[in-house]
């Protein structure tokens, strides 16, 4: 345990316990743990039970101790014939002159004579008889308290041949006595303290080891202790519960780890047989039909060559499907790379590969400068293929079409959005249009496989990010994305 801060024991000025209204005391220890933190151990006293200490001191076989506040009020009584045990509660707090016993009172009115001395041996004559004794000071924050032992001289009169010696020993005698209260008053309250201030650093550092028995006269610091001591079993309880509770979460972490393995290597399988057993069919279907057009072409009617063509276009749908139902499979198990990712030149590039398709089609472009950001080049272009191509496609039917692609704010709070002018949808579709096969439109007015846009989203999240749609039918639509990772630079 780190060193205590300031003195080893803090006490405060008497007060009224609430809601007793018993006169007491609290006392506390301080010290700075390991992490550096101040720790603060504190308990109240009653004073009828500090009066134990000052009863038990023996000066003499008439003296007494007493222990005072530094103005005069009585913290603990003395044990003293004319202090019944039933009356001491009346007392604390009060003057000095309370007490009724004239030798204290007088004892008391000679140290205030010379009350700037940390210690003050007096003698006085009380009751007829000649006292002595020593006043000193107890820290007692932010004041002191004063410890008080005296004793008729009688008790020490000697032979007049050792009357030096003797004046030597009474000095010695209350010296002792002072100290022994200022000891018994560490030994109540210090030690037990101290040692539940290692036992708290020890708890602290989750060592649940038992410590020493912490005994004390004190109901209060015992209790303490058995708090403490439940707080202990409690918490070494929960830790191990906690341990037992990770040691299973570990074991089905490991097992849904195998799992999710098996079922990659089960997906890998799957996406190997759709690539080639059933790639190879259609490709077979598409290409056998193709000669068929191109060779019989003047021995089939009408009929026979639109149902040709409808072969065609469904293998070539088809493939379509597959492709990207395998891209949405492989999304789950590909590993990005996190590099900039300039998506204004990838949307320039593929403006110019759409135009190409149909140099009939006049669209204006809109296409922003600077809008880069951090990820995967191959998906973050699949992601601008999708939403540039869903544009160029519901755009088809609008004479002045117009689609823009701009981004707005600064690293991972970037918005990206591609605009058109097109057929837009139903804004009730929005929640569910990047579900795989989910369509704002029918197939007949605009064909598409459905997965496009759930292809969009799975690269966003996987990068971070989300995308969303606004639109109205017939007055176009707008696509906005995050990707969650912040622009280089930025």
């Amino acid at each position: 345990m780190a060193k205590d801060l300031g003195d080893r024991v803090h006490w405060t000025q008497p007060y009224r316990f609430f809601p007793t209204q018993e006169p007491g005391i609290t006392a506390s220890v301080r010290w700075r743990s390991s992490d550096g933190r101040t720790q603060v151990l504190a308990f109240d006293v009653l004073l009828k039970d500090l009066s134990l200490t000052a009863r038990s001191v023996h000066v003499s076989a008439n003296g007494f101790a007493t222990l005072l506040t530094g103005d005069g009020r009585v913290l603990a009584p003395p044990l003293h014939p004319a202090l019944p045990e039933d009356g001491i509660s009346s007392l604390l707090l009060a003057p000095v002159a309370r007490l009724g016993i004239s030798p204290i009172s007088k004892a008391m009115a000679a140290f205030h004579d010379v009350a700037d001395q940390p210690v003050v041996n007096v003698a006085f004559e009380s009751e007829g008889r000649d006292w002595v004794g020593r006043i000193e000071r107890y820290p007692l924050h932010p004041g002191h308290a004063l410890i008080a032992t005296i004793a008729p001289s009688s008790d020490f009169a000697p032979p007049r041949s050792l009357l030096l010696a003797a004046l030597a020993s009474t000095g010695l005698v209350f010296a002792l006595a002072g100290a022994a209260f200022a000891h018994r008053l560490a030994q109540r309250f210090v030690e037990p303290l101290d040692r539940l201030a290692e036992q708290s650093e020890k708890i602290g550092a989750l060592d649940f080891s038992e410590g020493p028995v912490v005994e004390s006269p004190w109901k209060e610091v015992r209790r303490l202790a058995r708090d403490q001591d439940r707080m202990r079993e409690l918490l070494a309880s929960a830790t191990r519960e906690l341990e037992e509770a990770n040691r299973h979460l570990e074991e089905r972490v490991s097992a849904r780890t195998r799992a999710l393995e098996a079922a990659n290597a089960d997906l890998a399988s799957f996406s190997y047989a759709v690539s080639h057993d059933l790639r190879a069919p259609l490709r077979a279907i598409n290409g056998h039909s193709a000669i068929l057009e191109e060779e019989q072409k003047s021995r089939l009617d009408a009929s026979a060559m639109r149902n040709l063509a409808k072969v065609r276009e469904a293998s070539q749908h088809m493939s379509e499907l597959i492709d990207s139902l395998l891209l949405l499979a492989r999304l789950s198990t590909h590993k990005l790379s996190r590099v900039p990712v300039d998506l204004s030149a990838a949307a320039r590039d593929i403006v110019a590969a759409l135009e190409e398709t149909d140099a009939s089609r006049k669209v204006r472009w809109h296409v922003a400068d600077g809008c880069v950001t951090v990820g995967d080049t191959a998906l973050l272009r699949s992601v601008m293929q999708n939403l540039l191509s869903n544009a160029w496609k519901f755009t088809a039917a609008v004479p002045d079409a117009e689609i823009t692609f701009d981004c707005a704010g600064r690293a991972a709070e970037t918005v990206f959005r591609v605009t058109d002018n097109g057929a837009g949808f139903n804004p009730d579709d929005a929640a569910h249009l990047f579900e795989p096969f989910q369509r704002a439109h029918k197939d007949a007015e605009f064909p598409g496989t459905g997965i496009g846009l759930a292809v969009v989203r799975r690269i966003l999240e996987q990068h971070g990010g989300r995308i969303w749609a606004e639109s109205r039918i017939g007055h176009g639509a707008t696509f906005k994305f995050k990707v969650g990772e912040s622009a280089p630079g930025a």
